[in-house]
């Protein structure tokens, strides 16, 4: 049996994957995970003040459509990432993996959570655009009074 240090690709593999929780609980530690992420979050924060916002049925119908089509596409990569991460721990849970099985694998994961993250900011880009300026503003103070912890201007709070 070589050394992990002989296996380039499974030791990449296996960096990438510490490497990944380690930044996940740093971000957590520190305060740069949000409490509001993007996406259909906000979606839900403006249909629970839609009538303080000034919301007419044509915006919100608006809204509940744009929320009928971001949901299902969030559910369908919930499933693809859940599904990659047990493939990941099963090979993990093998004496010795397959590098290449270990890399696709891990490149699928790394997909599924930038399709994510591009599906939560599209969506809540398209939620911001169905406001005014002046309901957007009223919304964004919403937001941020909801959720006092998120950190401003480029540093954690401390």
């Amino acid at each position: 049996m070589r050394p992990l240090a002989q296996r380039p690709l499974l030791l990449l593999a296996t960096t990438v994957l510490v490497a990944s929780l380690v930044v996940s609980a740093s971000a957590q530690r520190i305060g740069l995970k949000r409490d509001v992420p993007p996406g259909l979050p906000e979606a839900n924060l403006v249909r629970k003040h839609a009538e303080e916002l000034g919301l007419d049925e044509k915006t919100l119908k608006k809204l509940e459509a744009i929320v009928a089509d971001v949901r299902p596409q969030q559910d369908e990569l919930n499933e693809k990432q859940d599904k990659a991460n047990k493939d990941l721990a099963a090979l993990l849970d093998q004496q010795l993996p397959s590098e290449k099985a270990l890399i696709e694998t891990a490149g699928v994961i790394v997909q599924v959570g930038l399709e994510k993250r591009t599906l939560k900011l599209r969506c809540s880009l398209r939620v911001r655009a169905l406001l005014t300026k002046e309901q957007l503003a009223k919304f964004m103070k919403l937001r941020e009074d909801a959720f006092p912890g998120r950190r401003k201007r480029g540093g954690p709070q401390r």
